[in-house]
């Protein structure tokens, strides 16, 4: 479905809300006016909801005929539930009415869903209706015909503490869901990536398959033309045909065993494995950073393979590639083997991990970066994620500098 449109099931949560906002905002006034006998200016509200009813049902006619919503609209949408809880709050007391706190909830609602620009429109607007409640000429409506007024201080320390909140939650509301937005995106991304990997993977199965499928047809029929081309006397006005074929079995062979060459283990759907040591040199030499020189020791009893999955590769490159940026001097990378297990540490020798932050690592939004960069730590995130997926264990701690120890199943590692 287009990104121009919001799914047919959020737009009946949204024309829920609504007509629930509706419902409690019409029960309230006629509890307040017969149950309490609060003198409610009727006129002016019964044409405010008149407004609003006659608006939900337009909404709902057209939810049930298209069953879409326009996401440009939403804004709209929002605006004017706004609006619409600020001209009730004007014609009841303005300020005076402690219902004005509900004016946070369109707001926060923005800052959760909508773009930075247009949240702002949301809050300025918020803003504004602040300042014109406390300028209504309308008293708080009471028990009494001239309602009740508060005083002037009381009215401006109401506003205020609105307009506080109101930027409160725009700012950190709106920074988390940012946040959240862009871990979505990366973990969308990651998983889109890891699909096209694994496709590549089985296209190339079925081209080794086939390969070895059709190798011994074309042998079979290159013995034949040759047979053929050497009773050239019995056939001589097909000599130049039979060569020709000749040379074309000739190609595709070439191509098949290209093929062959270029084939992806059949049993598991990954590139063929390379050897523990040199891969991970690759992967060393891949991101070593500014000169910094790298230690690499292995304690194997068996030779094994390292795995070229997409996620393995993401997990040692993201590691490894954060090792380099806070190293001074040294990364060292130490593979062990166990009966179940292949352990591999990873450390650097630079200021390690912060101590704040240590046990909250693999968390999103918990970097050791700069709170301006524009890391916020969802590579480890995705990382661990990965190290999750694989039944995997990460553990961080500091060590003369930050160690990062993965321990995986030993079945990952093939037996050369």
């Amino acid at each position: 479905m287009s990104n121009n449109f919001t799914t047919p099931k959020s737009y009946a949560y949204l024309l829920g809300l609504r007509w629930a906002a509706w419902f409690g905002q019409f029960f309230t006034l006629i509890f307040c006016y017969y149950f309490f006998h609060i003198e409610i200016p009727l006129e002016e509200v019964s044409m405010i909801l008149s407004i609003s009813l006659a608006v939900l049902i337009f909404q709902s006619l057209d939810y049930f005929t298209f069953g879409l919503l326009l996401k440009q609209n939403f804004l709209y949408g929002l605006f004017y539930d706004l609006t619409q809880l600020f001209s009730l709050l004007f014609v009841t007391g303005g300020l005076n009415n402690p219902f004005c706190l509900l004016l946070i909830g369109p707001m926060a609602v923005s800052a959760t869903l909508l773009q930075k620009k247009k949240c702002y429109f949301m809050t300025a607007a918020t803003f504004v209706y602040i300042f014109l409640l406390w300028h209504s000429p309308f008293a708080l409506p009471w028990k009494t015909p001239q309602g009740l007024v508060m005083p002037e201080n009381w009215l401006i320390g109401h506003g205020l503490g609105l307009l506080i909140a109101s930027t409160f939650i725009t700012l950190y509301v709106g920074l988390l869901s940012q946040n959240s937005r862009k871990l979505q995106q990366a973990i969308q991304v990651l998983n889109s990536t890891v699909i096209q990997e694994k496709n590549k993977a089985k296209l190339g199965v079925i081209a080794a398959a086939t390969a070895h499928e059709l190798g011994s047809p074309l042998a079979s029929m290159t013995l034949i033309v040759e047979d053929l081309l050497e009773e050239d006397l019995s056939f001589p006005k097909y000599q130049e045909d039979l060569s020709l074929l000749k040379n074309l079995l000739t190609k595709c062979k070439e191509i098949l065993k290209a093929l062959d060459q270029n084939k992806l283990d059949s049993k598991s759907g990954t590139l063929p494995s390379l050897e523990l040591k040199p891969g991970l040199e690759m992967l060393l030499q891949e991101h070593q950073k500014s000169g910094i020189p790298f230690s690499l020791e292995l304690f194997l009893k068996n030779p094994l393979c390292l795995p070229n999955s997409y996620e393995m590769r993401y997990i040692l490159s993201n590691i490894l590639s954060n090792a380099f940026s806070y190293a001074n001097s040294l990364v060292t990378v130490v593979c062990e083997e166990n009966q179940d297990f292949v352990k591999i540490s990873i450390q650097d020798d630079g200021p390690g991990f912060s101590k704040a932050i240590l046990p909250r690592l693999g968390l999103p939004f918990n970097s050791t970066r700069s709170f301006k960069s524009t890391n916020f730590g969802l590579g480890l995130y995705i990382a661990t994620q990965l190290v999750n997926e694989l039944k995997a264990h990460v553990s961080f701690f500091n060590n003369k500098g930050a160690c990062v120890v993965l321990e995986f199943d030993k079945n990952l590692f093939k037996n050369i």
